[in-house]
């Protein structure tokens, strides 16, 4: 997730700047009152990802279906 995280980071930025700046017609600070919600959103997030990395280990077979041999191929 080297390359995602930054890519994450700077949309968040831009839709809060976007929210800040562009919003004229509700009061300024409605948008903020999302901001408590980032912490939830990141536990979730990485609570997640760990269920995909024990479902991997888990069941490989299934995960990694698309990597059979005589399937075909993406695209």
């Amino acid at each position: 997730m080297r390359f995602y995280n930054p890519v994450l980071y700077v949309s968040g930025t831009a839709a809060l700047a976007a929210l800040l700046l562009e919003n004229r017609s509700a009061p300024r600070p409605l948008p903020l009152l999302a901001l408590p919600l980032v912490p939830f959103l990141i536990v979730s997030q990485h609570a997640e990802h760990r269920r995909h990395r024990r479902l991997a280990v888990e069941r490989p077979g299934w995960w990694n279906r698309r990597l059979r041999p005589g399937r075909p191929g993406p695209g």
